[in-house]
C-alpha cells in the first residue's frame, strides 16, 4: 500500500537513482520531498506519517526485545524490569551508529534486512521442518488442524520453503555483492 504513493513520488520528482541503492532511501527521501510539495498540509502529513512510523517501529521492537529478556531472565534469574533495561540500553547502544550515519543504517539495513532476515526464515523452516516436525504436528493437532493439511505444510516447510528461501538469499546476496563491490 505505502509502494502505492512512494514510488509515484521517486517517478515524478526523478529520485529514482537516489532511492534505487536501499529502502532507506525511499523512505527518508521519496517521502518528505513529496510532502513537501503539498505546502503546509504537507508538513503536517510528514509530522503524522514520520509520527507513526516511529510509533511502528516502536511497537516492532517490543516483541523482538522478548527473546533476550526471557533469555536473561531463564539463564541469570533477572527481574523482567532488570533484563529488559540492560538489553534496551545494549541494542541503543549498538543502533547509534545507524543513527548518526545514513550510510551505515543503509549498510545495516542492507545486511539485516537483505541478508539475515532471509537466513532466520531459512533456519525456521528448515527447523520446523526437519528437526522438530512433531512437535510441530502436535500443536497443530490442538488447533484441529486436519492431518492431511499437516503432512502438507510439513512438505512445504521440508521440501519447498528451503529451496525458494534459499534462491532469495542467493539472489540477496549477489545483488548485495554487486552492491558493495561493482566490477571494474
Amino acid at each position: 500500500l505505502a509502494g502505492l504513493i512512494t514510488f509515484p513520488v521517486v517517478i515524478s520528482f526523478g529520485l529514482q537513482e537516489t532511492v534505487s541503492e536501499s529502502t532507506v532511501g525511499a523512505l527518508f527521501l521519496a517521502i518528505p520531498t513529496g510532502l513537501a510539495s503539498l505546502g503546509a498540509a504537507g508538513r503536517l502529513v510528514a509530522v503524522l506519517f514520520f509520527s507513526l512510523a516511529y510509533l511502528a517501529a516502536i511497537t516492532s521492537s517490543v516483541s523482538l526485545l522478548e527473546v533476550p529478556v526471557a533469555s536473561l531472565m531463564d539463564r541469570l534469574g533477572w527481574s523482567r524490569r532488570r533484563s529488559a533495561w540492560l538489553m534496551a540500553l545494549l541494542i541503543f547502544i549498538a543502533g547509534l551508529p545507524a543513527a548518526m550515519s545514513i550510510p551505515v543504517l543503509e549498510v545495516m539495513d542492507s545486511i539485516f534486512g537483505g541478508v539475515l532476515l532471509i537466513l532466520g526464515g531459512l533456519l525456521i523452516a528448515l527447523l520446523v521442518g526437519w528437526v522438530a516436525p512433531k512437535r510441530f504436528r502436535d500443536d497443530l493437532q490442538g488447533s484441529k488442524t486436519s492431518a492431511g493439511l499437516i503432512r502438507l505444510m510439513l512438505f512445504f516447510l521440508r521440501w519447498v520453503s528451503p529451496v525458494v528461501i534459499t534462491a532469495g538469499l542467493l539472489i540477496s546476496v549477489v545483488d548485495l555483492w554487486r552492491q558493495w563491490f561493482p566490477a571494474a
